[in-house]
């Protein structure tokens, strides 16, 4: 039965997927949403005269990360052992049955069935029908607020005759199919790969919506304080200028001060509703907030660095070198190229 040991491993695996997706447009007092203008058009800015009707989409940003994702057929002897990662997971059972163990806790997958796991869970797996079975495993990550916590908050198995399961897995399927592809991708096929990615997200969302609280148990206060963490550390980091980056732990022990909880209980708090801690949060605003304005060749890297809060550009560099592996030099050279 070895044969069936290295049969399938291909496609996504070691492509990581980047897609920072930002609409600027400013919503201004004179916005107007599908009716009609009852304005002095001397009142209006420039590029809004004689304007009867303006619709606009909201401002939106987000990164989007899919990493090492593959479809694997395996002999009936095979097993993973435990294992973390900090990216979500969803692994759907194609063929055969698979025994995952998360967090302690057994669940028996046959064909058809997919489990969601959360950042950070101890897993592990193995054949559980004495023959061989086929897996599909997706490990994604999003910056989106609302979404984390809907994911951190579901519950883990989705039976193939599910109603979530049927939404998403058209998207699933065509993930998989392109992780069977051999060969380097193609720009398109990057494109196709991101466009599932959000097709997928969306079915999520809506369906984890409608689901309501989940499978987790967590109370409107844990949320509530999440989320003011949230807003308070986006705001410093947009507020960053000029400020000493290396006073991020000072800032969290600010904030949970403000809030009246110890620096402890915030972090313990913030990791249940985002999967993430309130440093690692902080660290992936401002790498995000670092890549887009290192597009913007009107900034130097000096100023740049000023703008997120480092007084020393050699420390942002060591630091934009840690979260990428390029320093920002080299990163603005490769997008100003094109690759």
């Amino acid at each position: 039965m070895k044969e069936f040991t290295h049969i399938v491993h291909s496609g996504l695996t070691a492509v990581i997927l980047m897609v920072n997706v930002q609409f600027t447009a400013n919503v201004t007092d004179y916005l107007i949403t599908g009716e009609e203008v009852n304005l002095n058009q001397s009142e209006l800015p420039d590029g809004k005269l004689n304007t009867l009707v303006h619709t606009e989409l909201p401002s939106l940003e987000s990164t989007v990360k899919l990493f090492a994702s593959h479809y694997r057929l395996v002999a009936p002897d095979w097993s993973y052992p435990e294992h973390t990662h900090p990216l979500f997971e969803i692994n759907l059972v194609t063929e055969g049955a698979q025994l995952m163990r998360v967090n302690g806790a057994e669940h028996l997958m046959e064909a058809g069935d997919l489990l969601i796991i959360p950042p950070n869970q101890a897993h592990e797996s193995r054949v559980a029908a004495g023959e061989p079975m086929g897996y599909f495993c997706l490990h994604f990550d999003s910056d989106d607020k609302p979404f984390r916590q809907m994911l951190m908050r579901t519950r883990l198995v989705f039976p193939a005759d599910s109603r979530l399961n049927g939404m998403i897995r058209p998207a699933l399927d065509k993930l998989m199919e392109l992780s069977k592809h051999n060969g380097p991708f193609l720009l398109s096929q990057r494109m196709q790969a991101l466009s599932s990615m959000f097709e997928l997200f969306a079915a999520l969302g809506d369906m984890l919506s409608e689901e309501g609280e989940g499978g987790a148990n967590l109370s409107g206060q844990a949320m509530e304080m999440a989320g003011a963490m949230a807003g308070m550390i986006e705001r410093a980091v947009q507020e960053a200028e000029g400020d000493s980056a290396s006073a991020e732990q000072l800032l969290i022990a600010d904030i949970a001060s403000e809030l009246g909880y110890s620096s402890s209980y915030c972090n313990r708090i913030f990791h249940l509703v985002y999967g993430m801690s309130p440093r690692q949060y902080l660290s992936s605003l401002k790498l995000k907030q670092a890549r887009l304005l290192l597009l913007d060749h009107r900034l130097s890297i000096e100023q740049i660095a000023f703008k997120l809060g480092y007084r020393d550009i050699s420390h942002f560099s060591r630091q934009f070198k840690r979260w990428t592996g390029v320093p920002p030099s080299r990163y603005r050279q490769y997008y100003s190229s094109g690759g």
